[in-house]
């Protein structure tokens, strides 16, 4: 199976907002976050690879798609706001919680 990179793009730092220094916006955004306008199009193109860009989610299942069906490798940007990612990521990790307690209460 090839292998389908997938680039999550918070625009640089987004991993601090998951700690708790995220309760300090001022030190966060000062000290932790490096904003960037990056694309990896380019990197993409030097290697030869296709390169999708989803800003939706809609966008990214239908390139993950198409991408494991070319049979090639290729490469997938991911737009996402910080915030939208951690709201996301908390929501996943609360399901993941509620189906492993589920499934330790024998339910």
């Amino acid at each position: 199976m090839p292998l389908v990179l997938v680039i999550i793009n918070n625009h640089g730092g987004g991993i601090f907002s998951f700690l708790p220094i995220a309760q300090c916006e001022d030190v966060l955004e000062t000290f932790f976050i490096n904003r960037h306008e990056l694309n990896f199009q380019y990197f993409s193109a030097g290697f030869g690879l296709p390169y999708y860009c989803a800003t939706q989610k809609e966008e990214f299942r239908t390139y993950l798609q198409n991408a494991l069906a070319s049979g090639r490798p290729a490469v997938i940007e991911a737009i996402i706001e910080r915030e939208v990612n951690v709201k996301e990521h908390r929501i996943l990790w609360q399901k993941m919680e509620e189906q492993i307690n589920r499934i330790l209460s024998g339910n």
